[in-house]
């Protein structure tokens, strides 16, 4: 007799329960299983993404590179890592002049590093930079401003004027007192008159629809011009080769030093100096929040035959005039001044010489019967506290790769 099984429910819940756990189990698998490909994408594309944004880092830093380098051809690299405005986007920069004697002229060997997060991108390479088109490197008289008027007076040497708006990078300080170069220049395009004066030399200009003068071939150029760039922090530092003045309106009369004599004064004050001999050079401070579009933070008046520079008994060598806060006038007999020399507007400066590399950084009121040279010696050793880049040089990448190590 045949026996026959009868299914209960509790049968049937049973294996229902059984397939519910399976399902369940299965949907558990899948969903950990999904959400750690989801994850895994994520992670993938933040690292991709930060990888992406450390190559961008790497390739501004290069540019850098190559833009410190124009300035300032001994340029090692950055003493440390910079970091950007986001506070994220890093770069590193090493470089070395290239002793392989591969290469006709000096070569660097860079090395950036591009960082973003956890995210690092390294390039590496050679670069040649070039001083520049016709000897822009060797220009004697510099001049950044708007309004350039010069009366009988000879440029024994190479001449830039900066004849259009916004062509020049200023020198700024930021809030902690870092120094920055932004774009400035002048805010219109300016006047510049030779009056029965010539440049026996090149004179770069940017119009292209002006020609100067006779004499010298008038060159075109296109790229910025840059202002010195200064860092008067510790010049007033008491030390060997100084003579430290702090200006009070008396007369600076009859003073005959080998020192370096560095001026302090008020905003506004006319320095009056008259029959004086600086042969260390002659400094005059100014503040770092100074604009050089500004009007400037004082008046420096040489009267009798004032002599500044040309000697070796100050602080450092070559340095001349240098001023960049102030405006100058020498209106009787001149003054005599030899080495690096920068000031922000000539007012009246007459029957006077500048021997080495002159820097007018805004406006030229009128210079009359004055003789500018140039000096190699001077313009290839400036003191140390300033820097000085000039329009024209360019800056060759020989070879790049990319390190994944």
């Amino acid at each position: 007799m045949k026996t026959f099984y009868k299914h209960t429910d509790n049968t049937q819940r049973g294996t229902v329960l059984l397939l519910v756990i399976v399902i369940t189990g299965l949907l558990a698998a899948l969903s950990s299983s999904f959400t750690d490909s989801i994850d895994n994408q994520i992670d993938t594309q933040r690292d991709e993404g930060q990888a992406l944004r450390a190559e961008f880092a790497a390739e501004s830093g290069w540019e850098f590179a190559q833009r410190q380098l124009l300035l300032d051809p001994n340029w090692s690299g950055t003493a440390s890592v910079v970091t950007l405005l986001d506070g994220m986007t890093k770069f590193d920069i090493n470089t070395v002049i290239d002793d392989s004697g591969a290469y006709s002229e000096t070569a660097h060997n860079i090395t950036v590093d591009g960082i973003y997060s956890t995210g690092i991108s390294k390039l590496g390479g050679t670069i040649q930079v070039t001083s520049g088109d016709g000897g822009t490197s060797e220009v004697g008289l510099i001049f950044l401003g708007e309004n350039l008027k010069l009366i009988q007076s000879n440029v024994m040497c190479d001449m830039l004027v900066t004849d259009l708006q916004g062509k020049v990078d200023d020198w700024k300080f930021d809030a902690c007192g870092v120094g920055f170069y932004a774009a400035g220049g002048a805010s219109s395009d300016g006047s510049t008159l030779f009056n029965n004066s010539v440049v026996d030399g090149l004179l770069f200009r940017y119009k292209t629809n002006t020609e100067y003068q006779d004499l010298g071939e008038e060159v075109l150029i296109t790229q910025n011009a840059q202002a010195p760039a200064w860092d008067f922090a510790s010049l007033t530092t008491p030390g060997t080769g100084k003579t430290i003045i702090n200006y009070i309106g008396v007369e600076i009369s009859e003073l005959y030093t080998e020192d370096t004599v560095i001026i302090t004064a008020a905003e506004g004050e006319t320095i009056d100096i008259s029959d004086c001999e600086f042969k260390g050079g002659l400094i005059v401070i100014c503040p770092t929040d100074f604009d050089l579009r500004d009007d400037s933070y004082n008046l420096l008046d040489l009267n009798n035959d004032v002599i500044i520079g040309g000697g070796t008994g100050g602080f450092e060598d070559n340095i001349g005039l240098i001023a960049p806060g102030c405006e100058i006038q020498a209106k009787w007999d001149g003054a005599q001044v030899t080495g690096f020399s920068v000031f922000n507007q000539a007012k009246n400066v007459k029957d006077s010489t500048f021997t080495g590399q002159t820097v007018i950084v805004k406006d030229c009121k009128k210079i009359h019967s004055t003789n500018f040279y140039y000096d190699a010696q001077v313009a290839e050793n400036l003191p140390s506290f300033i820097s000085f880049g000039v329009p024209g040089g360019f800056a060759e990448n020989l070879s790049m790769y990319e390190d994944f190590n």
